[in-house]
């Protein structure tokens, strides 16, 4: 039997922090990504918000201008 790589939650540190950073540059905003994200897979709150720390902290714009 074939084994898949299909994501039943989003709990891994690299993985989120690399999804969060891509969605952020290309334009989604901070504050909507976790409702977003939720309704796709479910998501490790917890990790998603030390995620949005990292970006924020990193400079990256969090949110999208208007």
């Amino acid at each position: 039997m074939a084994k898949t790589n299909e994501i039943t939650r989003l709990d891994d540190r690299t993985l989120l922090r690399q999804l969060v950073r891509e969605l952020v540059d290309g334009g989604y905003c901070l504050d909507e990504l976790d409702v977003k994200l939720s309704q796709i897979v479910p998501v490790d709150l917890d990790l998603l918000h030390e995620c949005f720390l990292e970006v924020e902290g990193a400079g990256l714009p969090s949110r999208r201008a208007a």
